[in-house]
């Protein structure tokens, strides 16, 4: 399992645009060890970041 990247914790949902849902962003954990990794997928309310820019859209500073 490949772990180098961030993960994104997200909340509530605030709105939807043209019919997306949009999260707030709770934290971003910036490369995990491997065992946090492992309980953040399982909890479920993570996604596995695999580009800077996709934080910088969720929270608005784009």
């Amino acid at each position: 399992m490949e772990v180098k990247y961030g993960y994104i914790h997200y909340g509530n949902q605030l709105h939807t645009i043209d019919g997306e849902q949009v999260f707030e962003v709770q934290s971003f954990t910036e490369k995990p060890d491997l065992d946090t990794a492992k309980d953040f997928l399982e909890d479920g309310d993570y996604l596995w970041n695999l580009e800077q820019w996709d934080v910088y859209l969720a929270v608005g500073l784009l």
